[in-house]
Order: structure tokens, then sequence, then C-alpha cells
């Protein structure tokens, strides 16, 4: 069974993707559940064992594949 629900968090203006992405990551080790989000338009995903590093290398990558 999938579920969808919506979880805010309190991001702010300037804040850089290490700590969304730090953030997202104690909410799933929280939650035990994957977590998707988007970061300027571009989707990140971030499990409870996620790499932070391995994460945001991927999102470089994946910006790179749009332009």
């Amino acid at each position: 069974m999938m579920c969808t629900f919506t979880l805010t968090v309190e991001v702010k203006i300037g804040m850089l993707l290490r700590e969304v992405v730090i953030l997202a990551k104690l909410k799933a080790i929280q939650l035990d559940m994957n977590i998707r989000f988007s970061f300027n338009g571009t989707r990140v995903f971030v499990s409870p064992d996620a790499d932070i590093e391995k994460v945001i290398d991927r999102y470089h990558a994946d910006c790179k594949k749009i332009k």
C-alpha cells in the first residue's frame, strides 16, 4: 500500500541544498520512510540511510541532464 501526504518543513530563503537534505534525512529517519521533494525545480530523493554527499551529487547530475 502506498500513501501520500504533505509534510511541511520550514526552509528559509538562501538555505543551501546540503541544509535541506540534512533536514529531509532527519525527518526520514524520524518517520522511517523515504522522502521526495523538489529543490529549485529538480526532484530529490532521500532515504533514512542515504549518504548526504551522494544525494547532493545526484542532484547536480540531474540538473545537468535537464539543461
